[in-house]
């Protein structure tokens, strides 16, 4: 096996069912699938005892949050590459698994990435990664279409950041020396917006968070990390006031045919 899968679930029957289905039809049947279950009483307990796929290990129980849960994940995966496909996220198509294994090949990488669509209602946008040095102003790609070497994140999520513990991880990995990435050139997932870290109304913790990230795990000078943060800081508020022409600016193809992802 090569793939650990890692799904975060709290109360969200109905997306652990879309991020299910999507798994289990991967067309390469060598993988791990962890779901870790916040202790949930929405009946996503009672769906997960019906499952008898024996790659599928899970547990429920109550945690400190995502980043907590991710931890549990990182902790109970055994292969080599760790993605974490959280409940109501899918992977692109059922050959994502397939594909990507094809093209590591047995060489070892510390983190092997791609492209996302961005799900907004009826509408698809597709969200090309740039490359990993361009992590320094924001997460070069999305969380889902990151895996992870297993050994490169053993030390798991830092949970003195609560919204931005992805951004955290990735910058203190990508700031080794002499890490090793590989861009798969495909889109790897289909994320859902409108999650915790794109809402509003937490954006004074999540600002606080970014300038520690710029700071602490970029380990920027003082001016280099306020330019990029107060430039972030613009834009930020320019996508929540103006959105469409965020979208125009942001997303090379923002009219996705979804008939091309027959799961959505």
């Amino acid at each position: 096996m090569t793939f650990s899968i890692i799904t975060v679930n709290f109360n969200n029957l109905e997306g652990l069912r879309q991020t299910t289905h999507s798994v289990l039809s991967q067309d390469i049947g060598d993988f791990q699938w962890l779901v870790i279950d916040g202790g949930s009483n929405d009946g996503s307990r009672e769906y997960l005892e019906t499952l008898t796929d024996t790659r599928l290990t899970w547990v429920s129980e109550k945690d400190h949050g995502i980043f907590d849960a991710m931890n549990k994940g990182i902790k109970l995966a055994t292969q080599k590459y760790c993605i974490f496909m959280n409940s109501g996220d899918i992977f692109a198509d059922n050959e994502v698994l397939s594909e990507v294994s094809k093209k590591v090949s047995g060489e070892n990488f510390d983190i092997l990435y791609g492209d996302s669509l961005e799900r907004d209602g009826e509408n698809l946008f597709q969200k090309q990664a740039r490359a990993p040095k361009f992590n320094i102003y924001s997460m070069f790609t999305h969380h889902q279409a990151i895996f992870y070497n297993r050994d490169a994140i053993i030390k798991g999520y830092d949970l003195n950041y609560k919204y931005s513990g992805d951004w955290a991880l990735t910058t203190g990995l990508l700031s080794r020396p002499n890490v090793k990435a590989l861009y798969l050139g495909r889109v790897v997932c289909v994320f859902e917006r409108g999650g915790v870290s794109q809402r509003s109304d937490h954006r004074r913790r999540i600002n606080a968070e970014h300038w520690k990230i710029l700071r602490e795990e970029a380990k920027l000078p003082a001016l280099l990390a306020l330019g990029l943060w107060s430039f972030k800081l613009t834009v930020n508020k320019f996508r929540h006031v103006t959105p469409a022409l965020y979208d125009m600016i942001r997303f090379r193809n923002r009219n996705v045919p979804r008939r091309n992802h027959p799961d959505l």
